[in-house]
């Protein structure tokens, strides 16, 4: 015969009947609510991606040591969650960042490209505009690194698509090495 440990945790849960739970159901009252764990959790991420942390860093021992007397039964996202959460934080950035350039009339586009020591070969390429208020701005468009040789052909082909993702392919002037408008 079945139990209905379920449908009262479900009730107690989603629809407050808190009474309902069964002894071993009670929630620890240390752990943070769903809610704010979520909140709490999205502020680490952004914590970690504007301070170029690595993803453990909330899980390492000094940091569980703070949010412990901070926050008590608040432990930080885990890495892998981290990294469930860039690639949606990436694409709204990105979509942000197209709906921005598709407002500017001129944009620079700049390509750096350099070997480290390990010949390992990096490709930058970063727009630059004025906004609305005549101030500078730039950005970075793509960063990559290339592996092995002869890849002229595979710079080219990546430039294009990084313009082409972003809009920039079409109705922009260019200018070569000359200074020459095209």
């Amino acid at each position: 015969m079945g139990t209905n440990a379920n449908i009262r945790r479900h009730l107690a849960n989603a629809h407050g009947k808190v009474d309902l739970y069964s002894k071993s159901q009670v929630p620890d009252q240390a752990k943070v609510a769903p809610a704010r764990k979520k909140k709490l959790d999205e502020a680490a991420i952004k914590a970690i991606i504007i301070d170029s942390r690595s993803f453990g860093d909330f899980r390492r021992s000094g940091m569980q040591h703070f949010l412990r007397l901070a926050l008590s039964g608040y432990y930080g996202p885990s890495a892998r969650s981290v990294q469930r959460n860039l690639k949606k934080l990436y694409n709204d950035k990105k979509k942000e960042l197209k709906e921005r350039l598709a407002n500017i009339q001129h944009v620079s586009i700049t390509a750096d490209s350099w070997c480290s020591g390990r010949k390992c070969h990096y490709l930058c390429i970063t727009a630059h505009f004025l906004t609305s208020n005549y101030e500078q701005c730039g950005t970075v468009l793509s960063f990559r690194q290339f592996y092995g040789r002869s890849f002229a052909m595979r710079i080219r082909r990546h430039i294009r698509t990084v313009l082409t993702m972003f809009g920039l392919e079409k109705g922009k002037g260019t200018c070569n090495h000359h200074g020459q408008w095209q």
